[in-house]
């Protein structure tokens, strides 16, 4: 997703605003199965230098329930902001991290987008509310190692 900032970085304040529905094609195994991606957002002029992208983003992924192991499509929707700059190493953006302007008038918001999307993934997805473990992988079922916790469920009031 590439987005022209030669007029912000020409006047401070100035903004360009963008509405992509790009298609991504990363190689991490979380997002192999990314679809129906929309980004809209914004670039604005810091100083001569720098920008920051303000984006809201909408999308799908493919992920298994930690429960009982179906895949399902789990919607994500996000908004996040990134700085970017001629020179990210430079020591007035030490405390926060850019991304590059290249050609000194276009930035990428591919890695930004990426980086924000697997943050926002969840580490326990659950495909529906109320889903359960199957009863083939519960541990409660048919092993006596758990038979002491059920008496102790039974006699406390």
């Amino acid at each position: 997703m590439e987005v022209r900032v030669s007029d912000c970085l020409k006047a401070i304040g100035h903004c360009v605003d963008f509405d992509e529905r790009p298609t991504f094609q990363f190689d991490d195994p979380e997002l192999a199965e990314l679809s129906d991606v929309h980004v809209v957002g914004s670039v604005t002029g810091l100083t001569g230098d720098s920008v920051i992208a303000t984006a809201k983003a909408e999308c799908e992924i493919s992920l298994a329930c930690s429960r009982c192991n179906q895949s399902f499509r789990y919607p994500m929707e996000f908004e996040f902001e990134e700085l970017f700059a001629k020179d990210p190493d430079d020591d007035l953006f030490a405390e926060n991290p850019s991304f590059p302007i290249l050609d000194g008038c276009r930035i990428f918001l591919d890695e930004a987008f990426r980086q924000n999307c697997l943050g926002q993934i969840p580490l326990r997805a659950i495909c529906k509310p109320g889903c359960k473990v199957p009863d083939e992988f519960s541990p409660a079922k048919g092993d006596d190692r758990w038979a002491a916790l059920k008496g102790l469920k039974q006699s406390e009031p």
